[in-house]
């Protein structure tokens, strides 16, 4: 599943006119919040740019987007490291979910959830 199929997708559909690709993405965090059972992730999108920015978003080389996710089951992480340059991927399952997994030869994580929406995107330079 494409992340402009995604719900809160609408400021990525503006500034992109296509769908940027999550074969490589530099992932950036995760966090895991008990309340609502929600997992959060921010990545980076590998030699990816909004090719329409507004005005204000002149002299970036880097774009950050992220995931939310809510009501998440099944969750399985192995090998977390320093630097995550993986493959995101996600897709739609049964009428109420999603099958979440970012993927390398080295880290892991997948889950499912029941709710899934874009986070951003912003940029910055990254010297």
């Amino acid at each position: 599943m494409d992340l402009i199929e995604l719900p809160g997708s609408e400021l990525l559909r503006r500034v992109f006119t296509y769908s940027p690709s999550t074969e490589e993405i530099d992932l950036f965090d995760v966090s895991l919040k008990r309340d609502g059972k929600t997992l959060i992730a921010h990545f980076d999108l590998h030699d990816q740019l909004p090719d329409r920015p507004p005005e204000k978003w002149k002299n970036f080389n880097r774009c950050r987007l992220g995931i939310y996710c809510a009501a998440i089951n099944k969750l399985k992480l192995y090998h977390w490291n320093p630097n995550n340059l993986v493959r995101l991927s996600i897709k739609k399952i049964e009428e109420h979910g999603y099958e979440v997994q970012f993927s390398s030869n080295q880290l892991e994580i997948e889950f499912r959830c029941q709710h899934i929406s874009v986070i951003g995107p912003t940029v910055y330079l990254d010297e």
